[in-house]
């Protein structure tokens, strides 16, 4: 599917926007980058495992499943999950499909933590891609900036929070 190889281009360049070493913003990092792997290949309708030839997918466990509804939700909040599904509902009961291809690079950039001890990051990427529905022609979208903030649970294993948004909009 077009979402994997598009996303196997997707990087982070060493240690951009985090401190040097830091494991617990590299853990943050690699859950980003699930996030936004794991986020294309839903709205693409992917249902394959992570091919192992994307290193940057760093939750091993989570590889061998094929939905990627099913990964998310092993680190997504309950809540954040569901109300995506709530609002993505109409998009895929239309049979829509959105197959994104990323840019080469994007910036990665960890804001002050919060008084839990809660990190919060920001991804700024670039995506142009196209939208299929059920027996409709293909539509080209032209690229677009996207900021993605992210809010973790203080261990970093989870994602709390989750704000897409674009960028000059």
């Amino acid at each position: 599917m077009g979402v994997v190889s598009s996303l196997r281009r997707a990087h982070r360049a060493p240690n951009a926007g985090l401190p040097p070493g830091g494991v617990q913003s590299d853990l943050l990092a690699a859950l980003c980058y699930c996030l936004v792997y794991d986020l294309c290949a839903w709205l693409a309708g992917s249902r394959s495992p992570v091919p192992a030839d994307v290193r940057e997918y760093r939750r091993e466990d989570l590889r061998p499943l094929p939905h990627p509804r099913d990964r998310l939700c092993r680190y997504l909040a309950p809540q954040l999950l569901q109300a995506w599904e709530r609002a993505l509902a109409p998009f895929f009961a239309a049979g829509g499909l959105l197959v994104p291809r990323l840019q080469e690079t994007g910036a990665l950039e960890l804001l002050d933590p919060q008084r839990d001890g809660a990190a919060q990051v920001r991804l700024r990427f670039s995506e142009s891609g196209c939208l299929l529905g059920r027996g409709g022609p293909q539509v080209e979208r032209p690229a677009r900036e996207w900021l993605l903030t992210v809010e973790s649970s203080p261990d970093r294993l989870e994602i709390q929070a989750a704000r897409l948004e674009q960028v000059g909009a």
